[in-house]
């Protein structure tokens, strides 16, 4: 078998080969030449740039002002931006100003709940004093008529008393001498003979049988409002008779001895004899005294208006029995000496 050698391709063939098979192979080596100087292109760009930032960055870390304007200074805005910043801002504003509102109403709110609930106590306070003044106005009106009602008892006792119990009475004339002398002071026993109603002659009840001969009265004149202070010298059915000044009773002389007179069991000092005083001694000539009629008369026989002037006199008249001196009317006595309880 033949063996043809193998026809080997000459250099200038290879050359031409590896020629048309060179530029489809450095396409990409230039794309990638390209890519590289681009990158070195971008590099030495972003130097510079890498530079500037480390130096401002060094910068700004060296000068603290000037970060604080570079923080401080806005950012440069568009007019929208600004125009809804500025809404944004109004917004802002008028919710604050609601806010402010709303807390001066709250701060009003509670102010009045402050003042109401201040308010409250003193409120209280102020019904309680007033409900306390009332009360004490009450207490007080209460007080003034118990003490109203005190005084018109007390008022009244005294007026019954004075009218029906015991009273006092001055002597005005000496037609009582020498057993009551003038402004000599005496008690009366008003209810020695009974009750009368008071301030008038009408007999509540009687007792102790009526006035008794020798009994110092006091009793109404009957000429007159005048009061009196006489002694019963005779008594209702006596047959009485009266000469120069002795008295005799149902036919009996009344002894007197010595200017004591002992009216049938009563001894008092008289005095006799008219000596041209104002009222002198009439007689009264015998007569029987009538039921419910008593004759009185003054113990200065000589000088004294009595029974023998004015007549017999009513039961009813007579106010009371004089029992007692209590306090003298002589001026010349010390004033310790005025007391007396002298009985009659």
């Amino acid at each position: 078998m033949d063996k043809s050698p193998t026809a080997k391709p000459s250099r200038s063939t290879a050359g031409r080969r590896t020629a048309k098979k060179a530029p489809a192979e450095a396409e990409p080596r230039d794309e990638e030449r390209e890519d590289d100087v681009e990158e070195a292109s971008a590099a030495e760009k972003e130097k510079p740039v890498r530079a500037d930032a480390k130096k401002a960055k060094s910068d700004e870390t060296d000068d603290p002002k000037r970060e604080e304007s570079i923080e401080a200074k806005p950012a440069k805005k568009v007019p929208a931006e600004e125009d809804e910043e500025a809404r944004r801002e109004d917004d802002r504003d008028e919710e604050d100003d609601e806010d402010d509102e709303d807390e001066d109403d709250a701060d009003d709110s509670d102010e009045e709940d402050d003042e109401e609930a201040d308010e409250k106590p003193r409120t209280k306070i102020a019904a309680r004093r007033s409900k306390s003044a009332t009360v004490n106005e009450a207490e007080a009106k209460r007080g003034r008529g118990r003490d109203l009602l005190g005084v018109v008892v007390c008022v009244v006792v005294v007026l019954f008393a004075r009218a029906s119990l015991a009273d006092h009475y001055v002597v005005p004339t000496g037609s009582m001498e020498p057993t009551v002398a003038v402004d000599d002071r005496v008690v009366v026993a008003k209810s020695a003979y009974g009750l009368r109603v008071p301030l008038t002659d009408f007999w509540l009840v009687r007792w102790g049988g009526g006035p008794q001969r020798g009994d110092v009265v006091v009793l109404e004149s009957p000429e007159g409002g005048t009061i009196l202070l006489k002694r019963v010298v005779g008594l209702p059915g006596d047959t009485i008779t009266v000469h120069g000044g002795e008295i005799s009773v149902n036919g009996t002389l009344v002894p007197v001895k010595d200017g004591v007179e002992d009216l049938l069991g009563k001894q008092h000092l008289i005095r006799l004899g008219d000596g041209g005083r104002e009222f002198p001694n009439p007689d009264v000539p015998s007569a029987k005294l009538p039921a419910n009629k008593y004759l009185v008369m003054g113990d200065n026989r000589g000088n004294s208006k009595d029974g023998r002037y004015f007549g017999l006199v009513d039961e009813d008249v007579i106010l009371g029995h004089a029992v007692r001196i209590y306090w003298s009317g002589d001026s010349g006595k010390s004033f310790f000496e005025h007391f007396s309880w002298k009985p009659l």
